[in-house]
């Protein structure tokens, strides 16, 4: 459980002043709390990644990705062109019995912060590590 995640900007490798950058551009990124409405499993196509989505995207939601996008920018974030879809892994080398995506019973997952995380690659795969937790209405 610890592991499961959002994200809401993939950045990559980076040096250690760019993860000051991206602290600091962060913290300017006000924050509408929500609940994000997870009603979905299903399968990326040609892998065996097994993931919980949300069928709609919340306005905060959206605004959230925009906003920390655009502030980002400046560390050298460079976004992701395809259309926002939040979704969480549930597990890799999966496989479902059905195909294409299925409705489950909806799982609410209340939202007041957001956080930059390290990815820390190990034997038994990538595990997360909270640098930064941004919460609440931010200024």
């Amino acid at each position: 459980m610890e592991n499961l995640h959002l994200t809401l900007a993939f950045i990559g490798p980076v040096d250690e002043e760019t993860t000051c950058c991206l602290e600091t551009a962060a913290a300017t990124v006000r924050l509408e709390p929500f609940t994000l409405v997870l009603d979905k499993v299903g399968q990326f196509r040609g892998s065996r990644v097994v993931w919980l989505g949300a069928s709609r995207v919340p306005e905060p939601l959206a605004r959230l990705v925009a906003l920390l996008s655009k502030a980002l920018e400046p560390c050298g974030y460079r976004p992701d062109p395809r259309p926002f879809w939040p979704h969480v892994t549930l597990f890799r080398n999966g496989e479902l019995a059905t195909p294409g995506p299925v409705e489950v019973a909806p799982i609410e997952w209340p939202v007041d912060r957001f956080v930059l995380v390290e990815s820390v690659t190990a034997p038994q795969g990538a595990r997360y590590r909270v640098l930064k937790s941004f919460s609440g209405l931010a200024a």
